[in-house]
This record gives C-alpha cells, sequence and structure tokens, in this order.
C-alpha cells in the first residue's frame, strides 16, 4: 500500500550501540548533519554503529546521482500517526534537505 505524507512526519532508526537502536526526526540524524556539511559525525557514526555496508563514499554518490525521477520508494512502517523507515533512511534525508514536504511511502 502507498501513501502521501509529509516528511516531518517521518522518522529513522539511529543505531546508538548495535543492535539498540533509537527512533529519531531526519534533521537529528548523522545523514543530515552530513548534509549540512558535518562529514564527521556521519563517519563516527558508522564506526560506532557496526555499518559496514554504508560507506561515506556511497553517501556521497547518492547524493550527488539523486534524481528525483528514479527514485525507490521510502518504505516504512506506521505507528501512532509517524512513518517509521524501513528502507530508504539516506534518500529520505535528501529529500527534506532539498526541501521536499510531502512524499508518497510504501507500507
Amino acid at each position: 500500500m502507498y501513501c502521501l505524507v509529509n516528511i516531518a512526519d517521518l522518522r529513522g532508526r539511529l543505531i546508538t550501540i548495535w543492535p539498540d537502536q533509537k527512533i529519531i526526526k531526519l534533521q537529528d540524524s548523522p545523514h543530515y548533519a552530513f548534509l549540512q556539511g558535518d562529514k564527521q559525525l556521519y563517519i563516527d557514526y558508522l564506526k560506532k554503529a557496526n555499518q559496514s555496508d554504508h560507506t561515506v563514499e556511497q553517501f556521497q554518490e547518492l547524493i550527488n546521482n539523486f534524481n528525483l525521477r528514479s527514485l525507490d520508494w521510502i518504505q516504512c512502517i506506521e505507528q501512532n500517526g509517524l512513518y517509521i523507515i524501513n528502507d530508504g533512511f539516506h534518500r529520505a534525508c535528501i529529500l527534506l534537505y532539498k526541501g521536499i514536504t510531502n512524499i508518497i511511502v510504501e507500507l
């Protein structure tokens, strides 16, 4: 099922110490900080969270080649009126950074 949501209602899962997680607003993430120029927060997060499948270079490439027309769906689950991202945290942060306010998510 797909639905249109306000990007302010999206939340991401941030790994605190593997495998523990907390739910946060996109703008409070190291991913969003990276987009604003603070790359060190993201680098530190990748190390602390044991995120070996993500790299700074991959994120930078996603940013450089970001195309709204070829964007995959952001996959979420709905909880208490918020949409928790299962897949697409990086893409959602880029959308927020670009000023997109409403997106279609896959539930």
